[in-house]
Order: C-alpha cells, then sequence, then structure tokens
C-alpha cells in the first residue's frame, strides 16, 4: 500500500504513563518500563522491552530543520528519501492530524536495511523552526506483538514550548544533530580566511571538525582544528593532490544532510550503530562527480558507510 496522506484523530495517553520533557521543546508520554539509553545523534532513545538478541526494539527521538516546509511536504520528503535509496520499502500509511491545532505526522513502512526486514513507525510534530522526530523501530515479528501498544503513546507526541532555541546560533552538544549542523557549517566558514572559503575537505566529528584548505602558498594545502568554542588550531601542512576541486559551505544543504545523518545507521542496516563522524568533499560516485557527504556508522567492529550528494540525496551506501 502507498499510504496517501490522510486525516484521523488520536486517543488519550495510556494508563499508567509517565511525561517525558523533550529538550527541543516537545513533551510525549512514556511508558515507565522503557529503558532509556544514550545514542550519538539523537536526542533521547529508549528500549521498548521487545526484540531478540539481535535486534531491540526501540524508540529514538530527533529533530530536523524545517526549512518552510509543511507537515505534509516533510512526510512526503521521507517517502521520496526512502524510495530512492531502499527499493523494496513499502508505505503502509502516511496521515496528518490536526484534532488538537496542530499538526501531528505520521508514517509507518517496512523495509530490508541490509539486515532483515524491519517495521518502522514515525511520529512528526513541528516545534518552533525544527520537526520533531520518533521513531521505533523493530523486528516484524515483534512489532506483531508490541506496536499498538507502542502507538499509544507515541500518539500523544505534541509540542510544548520547551528550552531549545532554534535558529539561535548556539553550539552545544553533537554537532551533526539537525538543529546544530547547519549553525556549525556557517560557523566553520567564518572561522576560515576567505570570504566565501574554498573547502578541499571538511571532516565534523561529535565535538570537533577538521577541514583541508588550499594555502596561501601556490600549489600547496592546510588543515585547520576546530572546536565549538570558536577557536581554530592551525594550519598544519596538509598533502592533497593538485588541482584536487574545492567547494563552499553554501554549495551543500546542510539541514538535508543532517535530516539524513540521522537515518544513517538505518539506512546502513546498522539501526542501533552509532555515527561517527562525517566528511564532506569532492568526490566521484558511480561515475557521477561532486560534493558528496559520507556518514560513516559503526556498530560494535563493523563500520559502514553513506554517501549523499549537496542536497541530501543519498547516492551509495557500502
Amino acid at each position: 500500500a502507498t499510504g496517501e496522506i490522510t486525516t484521523t484523530s488520536i486517543p488519550e495517553a495510556p494508563a499508567g504513563a509517565e511525561w517525558y520533557d523533550g529538550a527541543s521543546g516537545w513533551q510525549m508520554a512514556i511508558d515507565p518500563a522503557w529503558t532509556e539509553t544514550s545514542l550519538d545523534g539523537v536526542e533521547v532513545a529508549w528500549y521498548t522491552g521487545g526484540g531478540t538478541d539481535t535486534f531491540r526494539s526501540n524508540v529514538l527521538v530527533s529533530t530536523a530543520a524545517a526549512s518552510g516546509l509543511s507537515m505534509e511536504e516533510y512526510l512526503q520528503l521521507n517517502r521520496d528519501n526512502l524510495a530512492s535509496s531502499i527499493p523494496d520499502v513499502e508505505f503502509l500509511d502516511t496521515l496528518v492530524h490536526t484534532d488538537n491545532g496542530y499538526p501531528v505526522g505520521r508514517l509507518k513502512y517496512t523495509a530490508d536495511f541490509g539486515s532483515g526486514l524491519q517495521y518502522t513507525m514515525l511520529f512528526v510534530v513541528a516545534s518552533g523552526d525544527s520537526f520533531v522526530n520518533v521513531q521505533y523501530a523493530a523486528e516484524p515479528d515483534t512489532a506483531r506483538t508490541e506496536a499498538d501498544t507502542v502507538e499509544g503513546y507515541l500518539r500523544t507526541l505534541h509540542p510544548s514550548g520547551g528550552t531549545a532555541d532554534p535558529g539561535s546560533g548556539t553550539i552545544s552538544g553533537v554537532l551533526w544533530e539537525p538543529g546544530t549542523l547547519p549553525t556549525v557549517a556557517g560557523a566553520i566558514d567564518d572561522a576560515v580566511s576567505g570570504d566565501p572559503t574554498d573547502f578541499v575537505r571538511i571532516s565534523i566529528y561529535a565535538g570537533y571538525a577538521t577541514v583541508v584548505v588550499p594555502s596561501s602558498t601556490a600549489g600547496a594545502y592546510d588543515t585547520y582544528d576546530w572546536s565549538p568554542d570558536g577557536t581554530l588550531t592551525g594550519p598544519s601542512p596538509e598533502s592533497v593532490d593538485a588541482g584536487t576541486p574545492t567547494f563552499t559551505v553554501d554549495d551543500i544543504n546542510w539541514s538535508g544532510i543532517a535530516a539524513q545523518i540521522v537515518a544513517a545507521p538505518s539506512l546502513v542496516g546498522l539501526p542501533n550503530g552509532s555515527v561517527m563522524f562525517i566528511v564532506a568533499e569532492f568526490a566521484v560516485t558511480g561515475g557521477i562527480e561532486g560534493t558528496s557527504v559520507t556518514v560513516f556508522v559503526m556498530d560494535g567492529g563493523v563500520t559502514k558507510f553513506v554517501r549523499m550528494d549537496a542536497t541530501g540525496q543519498v547516492l551509495v551506501t557500502g
């Protein structure tokens, strides 16, 4: 089923639920039996108690810049990105309800991310300049017995005002989070000389970044380390092939990239994995040349990647 966007209503919170206040301006009822955990690139995460030794059912919360999109447009963007990167994805339904005076979106689908079929249920609400994404993921057999119960909690998602200040420019937390990455890119551009700065490579880690730029000496290249407090350390000489193409931060849709970073572990078949770092550079992918961003994901001893073009469109995983 393709699941065209429709409208529906929502129930009250389940009996015995506890309310969780999200830092980015949302509130949701949760099951006290869920186990809270910490994962890179997400605001908060829980294990629901279901699953197997190979996959534990989970609920993850992340944010993405709204970029002027309506709820319907944002859900459609998610569908388009999934369809382009996972040919066998099956959309079960897509809906938007406005019962309480604000839009809440829901997207359900199944897909094989490389390690077996996975059921996913996504709830979305707008908060300030961002979309808050709450995603439940489980193996299909587990979802058949658990998903309806979990949905009773996820349906209570709503904006609360919270403590976050989207667009404030304050840099804190993991640098590739959706509400942070565009600000980080702009701050790096401001810190390194050039207007705009030409970059050979930008590598962004959880708490710092490194960049490679052409040196003031013809044919040479330098590397700098950047930290969120604005400190720039360097330069140090960097070995780069002469004539390597450069790019500027304005060449990349950082909001689109950030939204895909949240999905990267699932896209590479490591749904419980963590994003380690991202690299923006010129690359040739499938015969196509251009600026790209590669996200590296690790789970235990396994490392995989997803490469996107400058708009956030997935090019290849591996």
